[in-house]
């Protein structure tokens, strides 16, 4: 199966996004490092959906997002195989287990949307990152 070509047709379901994507964010532990290193390892390696330069330049048009990257990179690797089903089930099928994991691990409150991560800068300044408010 060769790799999609950014810009052409999609020529995958739905569902096969969120198959993947689901199962994805089930296995996956260690950060959105690791999550991207695993989706890089199916959708180019194994499956073909898009080539390494094509993975690489969804990359840096997530980088440049604020947000979730390796929510944002289902977001954009779902679009590429199946339009914008394959975008709305990637982003639906990884992102709240992803923060369920995430909350429960770090806090132990857990439920979806409550990842969050709070750190000083050098100027004292206090930050919370955090996909969307959940309990502080």
């Amino acid at each position: 199966m060769g790799a999609m070509t950014l810009g052409s047709k999609p020529t995958g379901t739905a569902r096969e996004v969120a198959a993947l994507f689901l199962r994805l964010g089930l296995t996956a532990f260690g950060g959105p490092a690791a999550h991207i290193a695993m989706f890089r390892d199916e959708v180019v390696a194994r499956r073909g959906w898009v080539t390494d330069a094509e993975f690489l330049d969804l990359l840096a048009a997530t980088n440049l997002i604020p947000g979730p990257n390796s929510t944002e990179m289902t977001i954009h690797l779902g679009y590429v195989r199946a339009g914008w089903r394959g975008l709305i089930a990637g982003g639906v099928a990884v992102s709240p287990v992803q923060h369920y994991e995430g909350a429960t691990l770090l806090d132990g409150r857990g439920g979806p949307w409550n990842s969050f991560v709070f750190f000083s800068d050098p100027d004292g300044n206090a930050w919370a990152v955090q996909e969307r408010p959940g309990p502080g």
